[in-house]
């Protein structure tokens, strides 16, 4: 091949890739891409072009944007190959990019909606109401400093906390409300759970709340109607403390003021959408206090050994000899030590009336 056509090359390549992503955006084609855009890049640098660059992040926050960044990488490309001067340089197809950008300054996402982002995350592609945790290591698990931490929170040995890899997901903003579980049980003709009660303000909306007195049943096949699962253990983990291993999901000193617990006065739950001080690194509430969450592993007090915890995309074990499954994040009735990110139980999937049963809610992943 000629190398001045390895761009026009490369660029049908891209073009292609980015098609598949807009319609699946799964992190496989998202890889696809990105692998396609560096090749684009290194073909053009070849052919003495300055390349423009479109980052894998700005992609999925914007991808009408991105592709009419790709428009000009196709200019440049038809460039290399009838000869137009190499004078344009980034600059130049920078200030095309974004003219060409702000065409899509209003219109509607093409794909998916997006989800509000924190301000400490960035808006990623997610059904509505979910956030998006990026694939990568987290650190799971307590500390040896941690005078609070179980010994089921932690593997034996001088450094408990594991290194835990996951691939991209999607995590509920919030906790499953008591109106959208209502919503689900009318549709399908089931009776409803006992409703929580407000902590305060006999006005507040009793759907505004957290749903609790559900079993690990009736939180799992919820989340199968929505098209999604409960969370395994690690990502409920990850989205809870960030990637730094936080002892609270907003840092390691513990304030009153961030939480639902038994310290709050008047003790009872609060909307689902309450304390966005308290949130995560990725912008997820009440992961500490409110509502106790089912989450989809069976429990095993010693799972975090390195011979039972596989360190990529854990999905809990096999089986709990006790009949379990996990149950995270400390409730309305629960002190500090037990709203700590780690801090981990076991309880019975079917039956009404486990410990914390009433003050047991959920949320879903994707």
């Amino acid at each position: 091949m000629n190398p001045r056509n390895r761009p026009v090359e490369e660029t049908r390549a891209l073009l292609r890739a980015s098609s598949r992503y807009l319609k699946e955006p799964t992190p496989e084609n998202e890889r696809v891409f990105l692998r396609a855009l560096r090749d684009l890049e290194a073909a053009e640098r070849a052919t003495g072009l300055t390349p423009v660059s479109v980052s894998g992040s700005t992609f999925r926050r914007n991808p009408l944007s991105a592709i009419a960044a790709l428009i000009v990488f196709v200019l440049v490309s038809i460039g290399a190959l009838v000869g137009i001067p190499t004078y344009l340089n980034q600059q130049s197809a920078s200030a095309t990019a974004a003219a060409l950008a702000t065409i899509n300054t209003t219109a509607p996402p093409s794909i998916t909606s997006t989800i509000e982002p924190s301000p400490t995350a960035t808006p990623q592609l997610c059904p509505v109401g979910m956030i998006y945790i990026e694939a990568g290591e987290f650190r799971m698990g307590a500390t040896l400093e941690d005078v609070n931490a179980q010994p089921n929170e932690k593997a034996s040995g001088d450094v408990p906390q594991r290194l835990i890899t996951l691939g991209a997901y999607c995590i509920d903003r919030t906790e499953v409300s008591y109106g959208q579980f209502t919503d689900y049980s009318r549709a399908l003709n089931r009776a409803r759970p006992t409703a929580p009660t407000p902590s305060y303000d006999s006005q507040l909306s009793v759907n505004d709340l957290p749903v609790v007195n559900v079993t690990w049943e009736d939180a799992q096949a919820y989340c199968e109607y929505q098209g999604k699962s409960l969370p395994t253990e690690a990502q409920w983990e990850k989205a809870a403390r960030g990637t730094n291993g936080r002892i609270y999901p907003w840092g390691n000193e513990w304030d009153a003021d961030r939480a639902s617990s038994a310290r709050s006065l008047p003790v009872g739950f609060r909307p689902v959408d309450s304390y966005p001080d308290g949130a995560s690194p990725y912008g997820v509430l009440n992961m500490a206090g409110n509502a106790s969450e089912w989450v989809r592993d069976w429990y095993l007090p010693n799972y975090y050994e390195p011979t039972s915890m596989p360190t990529a995309d854990p999905q809990g074990p096999a089986g709990s000899p006790s009949s379990q499954r996990v149950v995270r994040g400390g409730s309305i009735v629960d002190s500090p030590e037990l709203l700590r990110t780690s801090a981990r139980r076991g309880a019975s999937p079917a039956a009404q009336s486990p410990r914390g049963s009433p003050n047991v809610g959920f949320r879903c992943a994707q």
